[in-house]
Order: C-alpha cells, then sequence, then structure tokens
C-alpha cells in the first residue's frame, strides 16, 4: 500500500483532562505518515503546555497558538497549514482506535474512494454503536449517506471520516457558528465526492461525558438552538433539491431538540405539537430571543 501521507487536524480547547489519551492514540496509529496538526484555540488551561510537550517528543506534531476563534476557527487554520494527501479530523476530547487510518485508507486506495467513514462507539452516558460491526464495507450516495444519518445509523461530522484531499481542501468551517458548525459542511463535502464508502467497524471513539462547555454535548440554550434551526434550514434545501424525500426525518429530529430543550425549562410542551408550527416561525421566535 503506498505511503500517503495524512493530515490529522485536532482543534484544542480546555480538554486538559482528555488530551494526552487523544494524542496517545494518534501517535500508536499503525500507518505511521501522518501530520498531526494541534490548534490551541487560547485554552486557559494546561492545554497549550501539553501540546509544546507533545510536540517536542514526535516532529509529526505541529502546533498553532492562536487567539480563541471557536472550533471551526481552529480547523479552518489547521487545513491551511496541511499537506497531506488525505485529512482527518480528531475532537480533542475522543481518541481513536490503532488501525484507524490504515483501515480507512485501505478502503480508499483499493475502492478508489475519495470519502470514507466508520462506525463510532459512544462512551459516556448511554454506550451505544452507530455504524454497523461487521467489517463490511458499503458504498452510498451522498443521499443515502444522509438518510442513514437521519434514521440514527451514523453520525453526519467529519471526526469519523478519512478524505481525499481535493474533496475537503476548499472547505471553510462557518466560523459564526458557535455550534454544529461541521453539520453545515457535511452536506457540500458529501456532494463533492466523486465516490463514497463506508466500513461497518468502530474505529472512532466519541467522548459524550457531559460538559457545560461543550457545543453539543452540554445543555440546550438559545443560542445552541438558533444554530440547530440554521442548520436544519439548510437541510431543508436539501432536501427541497432532492424532491423533498427529507422533510418528514428532518422534522422528525427538530421536533425531538424542541422537546429535549422543553424539559430542561420544565415546559411541559407534548413532542407533536412541534409538527404544528411553521418552521419559519420558530426560527423567528428563537431569534428574537436570541437578541434578548
Amino acid at each position: 500500500m503506498p505511503d500517503c501521507k495524512i493530515s490529522v487536524i485536532v482543534p484544542v480547547y480546555n480538554v486538559e483532562a482528555y488530551l494526552p489519551k487523544c494524542l496517545d492514540s494518534i501517535l500508536a496509529q499503525s500507518h505511521k505518515n501522518l501530520e498531526i496538526i494541534l490548534i490551541n484555540d487560547g485554552s486557559p488551561d494546561n492545554c497549550p503546555k501539553i501540546c509544546d510537550e507533545y510536540a517536542e517528543k514526535d516532529s509529526r506534531i505541529k502546533v498553532i497558538h492562536k487567539k480563541n476563534g471557536g472550533v471551526a476557527s481552529a480547523r479552518n487554520a489547521g487545513l491551511k497549514i496541511s499537506t497531506g494527501e488525505y485529512i482527518a479530523f480528531v475532537d480533542s476530547d475522543d481518541w481513536i482506535e490503532p488501525t484507524m487510518y490504515s483501515d480507512l485508507l485501505d478502503v480508499c486506495l483499493n475502492q478508489n474512494c475519495d470519502y470514507v467513514g466508520c462506525s463510532a462507539k459512544v462512551h459516556g452516558g448511554t454506550e451505544e454503536q452507530r455504524g454497523g460491526a461487521s467489517g463490511l464495507v458499503k458504498f452510498l450516495t451522498a443521499n443515502e449517506y444522509f438518510a442513514d444519518y437521519l434514521n440514527g445509523n451514523m453520525f453526519l461530522t467529519i471526526w469519523s471520516r478519512l478524505c481525499k484531499r481535493e474533496v475537503c481542501i476548499d472547505i471553510e468551517f462557518p466560523e459564526n457558528r458557535a455550534f454544529c458548525e461541521d453539520g453545515f459542511i457535511a452536506l457540500p463535502t458529501l456532494e463533492k465526492a466523486k465516490k463514497i464508502a463506508f466500513l461497518e467497524k468502530a474505529l472512532y471513539n466519541y467522548n459524550q461525558s457531559p460538559r457545560e462547555d461543550s457545543s453539543v454535548r452540554g445543555k440546550v440554550t438559545i443560542a445552541k438552538l438558533s444554530c440547530w434551526l440554521d442548520l436544519y434550514h439548510s437541510w431543508f434545501i436539501y432536501s427541497k433539491k432532492n424532491g423533498r424525500i427529507f422533510d418528514k426525518a428532518i422534522r422528525k429530529k427538530y421536533n425531538g431538540l424542541f422537546e429535549r430543550a422543553a424539559k430542561l425549562i420544565k415546559v411541559p410542551v407534548p413532542h407533536k405539537l412541534f409538527a404544528l408550527i411553521p418552521f419559519s416561525l420558530t426560527r423567528f421566535t428563537v431569534n428574537i430571543l436570541n437578541k434578548i
């Protein structure tokens, strides 16, 4: 197998308790030709020191220290200096299995794919696995991949993926989004890929331990609802482009988000009520609340 270079981009902020495990798992990869880019996004804890210490131990590690700008800003900074033939992302409180990149690269090269995902194990809270465990490779269109996500069969993220450089190098994560920023680029990236595959093997470990500062794992806030609604709006546009085949499934996820929010603020709102509220009205209301 060709010794292709993989750029692994890791945004780092306020995760000193998790960062060593994450970095150790990357350094332990069976595929050794890695460019590991750590972006310290103005972290207030010991993360900057940890990043520098790891860079001293391994020449494959590059460290960027920058002002806090959010995870999207950090990922964009990593992409700009990446030089690998393939691009991968890892969240700094997660970890990966030793053969993750060798397995995904093997699929890319042997099956002539430019976008390959894998199953992920969820740790913390309810333990589960997204994606199969058969070790089989399945090939999907962008629509099929999105449908699998909406049905709860896999994550629609960039961290359990390996992409050919041409597919994602022109991506710009939206820096005006404080949350779910990778959701905005997931579908455009899938659409750009010429051949998409999914390896049913749990190679990524997603740490769902509750953290208040986590964009996804913390509490639902008005700011988060606003971002999620913008994301759903982009999904509805994609659905409209495809004959509205995803409308019902998107609406179900949308309803579930507001049911969760209602429980947090202890408002007894029936789940089905949200299906009766026009999307535009909900978006307008959240926009108003976000400005109060």
